[in-house]
């Protein structure tokens, strides 16, 4: 009378286990530049709200493995006051005057501008998908990850927010897998998508 159980199990496996779809174009060179403009312009008008956005061209696009040094050394170049090399070779900030702070923000942005983080290559790794390619997650995470997760003792929260358009499932485990050796279990078992971040 209970046989239909393992039959349906094996059937959710058996369909996770398959080679998913080819994954669709990302986004062009151009699209790419321009979310970057976006998020330049973002980062401006959380620092300085009331001020006409500069126009700063670019050095370099920096590879992800040399951007932390490579900002480092820009900030330490502009010799600012309270600007100093904190313990594990972080820069940092200290100083009681407000035009000091002021001058600290306008450098972080300027640097930023200047050696902007390369995504071009890879835009899927820092989160930037082609709107095919976020289809392909969500139908990828419905039929294939959030039913192998299941099987391993997984829910996946509801998201509530109605602002919130489309998010991870990884994001949303509950319980909440704890330490790396959880996370490798889950990979083995229940493969990422093949674009996206890695958890």
């Amino acid at each position: 009378m209970m046989r239909w159980l393992p039959v349906a199990a094996a059937v959710l496996v058996l369909s996770g286990c398959a080679a998913p779809d080819p994954v669709p174009p990302g986004l062009t060179q151009g699209q790419v530049k321009a979310l970057m403009a976006d998020q330049e312009t973002a980062l401006w008008q959380a620092l300085f709200p009331d001020e006409p956005q500069p126009v700063i061209d670019v050095v370099e696009y920096v590879p992800e493995s040399s951007l932390a040094s490579t900002l480092q050394r820009c900030l330490l170049d502009a010799d600012l006051e309270g600007v100093d090399v904190s313990l594990g070779n972080s820069v940092s900030f200290a100083s009681e005057d407000p035009g000091a702070g002021a001058a600290f923000d306008l450098q972080q942005y300027t640097c930023q501008a200047q050696y902007p983080v390369d995504m071009f290559d890879h835009p899927e790794d820092f989160g930037l998908f082609s709107e095919a390619q976020l289809q392909y997650l969500r139908d990828y995470y419905e039929s294939r990850l959030e039913p192998c997760l299941a099987l391993l003792g997984y829910e996946v929260a509801t998201e509530t927010d109605p602002a919130v358009v489309f998010s991870s499932p990884y994001f949303a485990l509950v319980p909440s897998p704890q330490g790396s050796a959880e996370w490798e279990r889950i990979n083995a078992a229940c493969p990422p998508p093949p674009i996206g971040p890695r958890y």
